[in-house]
C-alpha cells in the first residue's frame, strides 16, 4: 500500500512544546503530549521536534522530524520516527520546541500522488459518473466527451490541454499541468560543502541554495534556469570557522540591503534575493545573520 498524503495545521506557524518526555524508545501508537493540539487536525502528518532550542537557535544533532497518525486527546500518535532518515529515534526533554513546517516527507508524498496516472485506452465517450481503475494506465484519446463538451466537463470546468510549462506563465484556467513542471514551479534545492563558484537555480518559483561549510572566496554565480518576475533565491551560508570574502555576478544587485562581502566567522548569513525582469537583476531584499 502506498504511503499516505500528509496534512498540513489549520493555523500557520503552529509551535508548541513538549507536555512530558519522549523517549527515544517510544514508538507506533505512543502517545506525543502537549497543552493542547489547537490547529492539529485528527489527521496524518509530520512534526519536528528540537529543529530550534527556546531561544530559536538551531539544534541540529537534537532534531528529529517524526510521522503521526492523527491526535488522540492533547496528543498525537507516532507511526515513524526518523521519518526523513536523517537521524535517529531520540529523546526529547519537557519544553523541548514542536514544530509543524514544510518537509521532504510530505513533499515526496505530494509529487507520488501526484504522479499516479489513471490509465483508460481508446475511451471516445464517458457517460457513466464513476469509473473505477485498477493498475496503472493512461487516457490516450483526446477526444473524451462527457456533458456533451470535446473534453471531460464537470460544473462548467473544462480541460483543454495538458502543458508542460515549468513557469506556467500561460496561467490557462482550463489547461493540466504535467508533475515535472510542477516540481520546477514549486521550487528547487542545491546544497554543496564549499564551492569557489556556486551556481543556484533560478528557474522556480522559490530556489534555494545552501553552503554549509564555505573554505574558500566565493563568487555566486548567475542562477542556472529562465526566471520570471517574483521568482526568490534563498541563499544561506556557513563558513567553516573562517571568514571568507563573498563576491557576486554583475547579475545580482543590493536592492534594499546591501550585499555582504564577507562572512562572519561560524554564523550562518541568510540572503534573499526577488528577480525583477524589467531590471532583468536578481535583487536583494534582506539579509539575516545569525546571532
Amino acid at each position: 500500500m502506498p504511503d499516505v498524503l500528509l496534512s498540513a495545521p489549520t493555523k500557520n506557524s503552529v509551535q508548541k512544546t513538549l507536555a512530558s518526555q519522549l523517549l527515544s524508545t517510544a514508538g507506533a501508537s505512543d502517545p506525543i503530549s502537549f497543552s493542547d493540539v489547537d490547529g492539529i487536525p485528527n489527521l496524518p502528518g509530520v512534526l519536528v521536534i528540537n529543529r530550534v532550542d527556546s531561544n530559536g537557535t538551531a539544534t541540529a544533532s537534537k532534531r528529529e522530524y517524526i510521522e503521526y497518525s492523527g491526535t488522540s486527546g492533547n496528543t498525537v500518535l507516532i507511526k515513524t520516527r526518523n521519518v526523513d532518515g536523517s537521524g535517529s529515534a531520540l529523546t526529547h526533554a519537557v519544553g523541548s520546541i514542536v514544530e509543524w513546517t514544510p518537509d521532504i516527507t510530505w513533499a515526496v508524498r505530494m509529487y507520488t500522488a501526484l504522479s499516479q496516472v489513471i490509465d483508460i485506452t481508446d475511451v471516445t465517450a464517458i457517460n457513466s459518473s464513476l469509473i473505477t481503475a485498477t493498475g496503472t494506465s493512461t487516457l490516450t484519446n483526446k477526444d473524451i466527451v462527457l456533458g456533451g463538451s470535446n473534453y471531460i466537463n464537470s460544473s462548467g470546468a473544462t480541460i483543454s490541454a495538458i502543458l508542460d510549462e515549468d513557469t506556467m506563465s500561460s496561467n490557462s484556467p482550463t489547461a493540466l499541468v504535467t508533475q515535472q513542471s510542477v516540481k520546477a514551479y514549486v521550487g528547487k534545492q542545491t546544497s554543496v560543502d564549499s564551492d569557489a563558484t556556486p551556481t543556484p537555480t533560478g528557474g522556480g518559483k522559490n530556489n534555494e541554495l545552501y553552503i554549509t561549510a564555505l573554505a574558500e572566496a566565493s563568487e555566486l554565480q548567475a542562477p542556472s534556469g529562465t526566471p520570471v518576475n517574483g521568482n526568490k533565491l534563498l541563499v544561506r551560508i556557513l563558513d567553516d570557522a573562517t571568514a571568507r570574502a563573498l563576491t557576486y555576478n554583475a547579475i545580482y544587485n543590493g536592492t534594499l540591503a546591501d550585499l555582504p562581502s564577507t562572512t562572519t566567522i561560524s554564523k550562518t548569513l541568510y540572503m534573499l534575493f526577488l528577480y525583477n525582469s524589467e531590471a532583468v537583476k536578481w535583487e536583494l531584499v534582506a539579509t539575516g545573520e545569525e546571532g
